[in-house]
């Protein structure tokens, strides 16, 4: 009998969404890339504003967010 190796990890459950803007690398081809740079910081200042308690804005990622929730 093989001796028992698993490793006790705690469970947690949660939400984690990434949200990005479609269309992003047309905009940028065609606006250039201040004004794509521009949008994309205003999505992660909307998505900031409009967390529910639980949920928090992990990182920005070039055109999109990481978000993550306490709650499934």
């Amino acid at each position: 009998m093989l001796p028992d190796t698993t490793t006790d990890f705690d469970t947690v459950e949660a939400t984690v969404a990434f949200v990005d803007l479609a269309g992003y690398s047309v905009l940028t081809e065609i606006c250039g890339d201040h004004e794509a740079a521009m949008l994309a910081a205003r999505l992660a200042e909307l998505a900031q504003a409009a967390l529910r308690p639980g949920v928090r804005l992990v990182k920005t990622i070039g055109d999109a967010v990481m978000l993550d929730g306490d709650t499934p």
